[in-house]
């Protein structure tokens, strides 16, 4: 066969495969099972419409501020913005002071975090800026435009640093 044409399936072969065919009891039984499932999905399809219109609703009520009632602030106001310091990932160490670095924000934590995966040494973390229990910590950049300005929460019992890219808020 040449380089331009194409392999066609044969009739006469496709004929000839052999194919298990359970008996009639096992098939009414795989049916059954497979109407259960696709009422389970129906059903809980439905729930997940229903929670996600309650979320939006509380959230939307949430929100909803009578401007006499509620004092508007700017947020530098609420709190402090911080630049931090550059590092490197090869600045990291087995163990030491715990530090975030901006990548992980949005790849390992959630909204917070009371432990990091990530350490520098106890020299290093001496002149970067520090990273208290409250304070959160935003990705000024990354890769993709969705993940900038995640954020991770510090909930952490112990003082940690800030790697480079990103900024604390301290409220």
């Amino acid at each position: 066969m040449g380089e331009g044409s194409q392999n066609n399936i044969n009739g006469q072969k496709i004929k000839n495969f052999l194919i298990p065919i359970p008996p009639i009891p096992v098939q009414e039984e795989i049916v059954r099972i497979l109407d259960r499932f696709a009422d389970y999905s129906a059903q809980l399809q439905a729930e997940l419409q229903a929670r996600k219109a309650q979320y939006e609703f509380y959230r939307n009520h949430l929100l909803a501020f009578n401007n006499d009632q509620i004092p508007f602030k700017p947020l530098g106001e609420v709190g402090t913005f911080i630049r931090g310091n550059g590092l490197q990932k090869k600045d990291f160490t087995e163990s030491g002071v715990g530090c975030i670095h901006y990548g992980q924000i949005y790849t390992h934590y959630g909204t917070f975090a009371s432990k990091t995966i990530s350490f520098v040494s106890e020299d290093l973390a001496k002149n970067l800026l520090k990273v208290d229990c409250g304070d959160i910590v935003l990705a000024c950049t990354s890769e993709n435009i969705d993940d900038v300005a995640k954020a991770v929460a510090w909930l952490g019992d112990e003082q940690i640093v800030q790697l480079r890219k990103r900024v604390v808020f301290a409220i």
